[in-house]
């Protein structure tokens, strides 16, 4: 009786097991494109010195290669004292993957981590905002 009991358990661990567990890993080369900042649409605003100063991410593309290194463009809108102007900020940096786990580190050396959704094309990065990017 154990013996079944022993073979059951270890049948729905092996059945409840992820993604994660088994299979190749997600290719996550390419390129992804911000879609929400905390569950809203871009452009997403913040306040840098309120109510003088705010900036706008209007638009942010992560290109993800192959030799282990990404390139992060973001087109910001900046309004200081009620002057406006738009420019692109340039990142760079590495990264890595295990599974559907993926770190990227600035040229800094800050490490932010996503999760790949290979089933909706998504990457989602908790950098102190939750940013969903989708694949392009």
């Amino acid at each position: 009786m154990r013996r079944v009991l022993l073979a059951c358990t270890a049948i729905a661990l092996l059945a409840c097991g992820g993604s994660d567990s088994t299979g190749p890993a997600p290719n996550v080369e390419g390129t992804w494109t911000l879609q929400t900042v905390n569950g809203d649409v871009l452009p997403f605003t913040f306040d840098v010195e309120p109510p003088s100063y705010t900036a706008e991410v209007t638009n942010d593309v992560v290109e993800i290669n192959a030799d282990g290194t990404y390139t992060e463009t973001s087109s910001i809108r900046e309004t200081d004292a009620g002057t406006v102007s738009e420019h692109d900020q340039v990142g760079t940096g590495t990264w890595s993957q295990r599974r559907r786990s993926l770190d990227l580190t600035d040229s800094n050396g800050l490490t932010v981590t996503g999760t790949v959704n290979e089933t909706q094309n998504t990457l989602t990065i908790n950098a102190g905002l939750n940013l969903v990017y989708s694949r392009q």
